[in-house]
């Protein structure tokens, strides 16, 4: 039990006759009407049963008292506990988001360059293979009139 929520025996006892004060009185006062005295066997029979169910009533008043504030603290603990679990998931998906990025920009750019690398040493390349190839089509375009020249010597004596 809670410490403030202690319910001794001389907290039973005061209750009890608090709740049996009223029922003590009211049957004597109406045993008085019958002819009897204000404190008799049935006034106190009455009285006691009376302050037996004020403390009962008491206990239930209790329990109910320290079963809401036991329910009240556990939606607190959870409504505390679902704000740290959603701050602590937005957290990481933005932390997941930035690294990321990080790694998804720095891979792109280290492809750009690459294919700027590539894109430089292809122009250079055909840069360099321009005169070469000039040279290569003026040799090509020589055997072929070369070749033609042999094939016009192979026709005529093949005739």
């Amino acid at each position: 039990m809670p410490v403030g929520e202690r319910f001794g025996i001389g907290q039973k006892v005061i209750t009890g006759m608090r709740g049996g004060y009223g029922g003590t009185i009211m049957i004597g006062m109406l045993s008085t009407v019958a002819g009897l005295t204000l404190l008799n066997p049935v006034s106190v029979a009455a009285g006691l049963l009376l302050g037996r169910k004020t403390v009962k009533d008491e206990r239930k008043r209790m329990l109910q008292r320290r079963q809401s504030e036991a329910k009240s603290a556990a939606r607190r603990f959870v409504d505390d506990l679902i704000f740290q679990v959603g701050k602590e998931s937005r957290d990481l998906l933005r932390e997941l988001q930035r690294t990321l990025r990080d790694h998804f920009t720095a891979h792109a750019q280290e492809l750009s360059r690459s294919v700027q690398e590539a894109l430089s040493a292809a122009q250079q390349a055909l840069k360099a293979d321009s005169g070469s190839r000039d040279g290569r089509i003026k040799d090509v375009t020589a055997e072929l009139s070369r070749v033609d020249h042999l094939a016009g010597l192979a026709l005529e004596l093949a005739r």
